[in-house]
């Protein structure tokens, strides 16, 4: 998400990394790294907060729905 379609609101609206498709026991998807390993660093940490922050969004909802329900 981030590096393909460049949604990260602290990276901008750019997407990171050249993909090519080979062939090798069927297709497989390989990705040409064409940033800097400062670059990585921030994709790395915007993923990361991207898990936890939805991580912290299901379970949140998921708390609301169960509190919420009457037994």
């Amino acid at each position: 998400m981030v590096c393909t379609y460049g949604m990260s609101d602290k990276l901008d609206k750019l997407a990171f990394g050249k993909q090519n498709q080979q062939m090798f026991l069927g297709r497989d998807l390989f990705e040409e790294k064409n940033y800097s390993e400062e670059t990585a660093r921030k994709i790395d940490e915007e993923v990361h907060n991207l898990v936890h922050e939805s991580y912290a969004r299901a379970k949140k909802l998921i708390l609301d729905i169960k509190t919420s329900w009457s037994y």
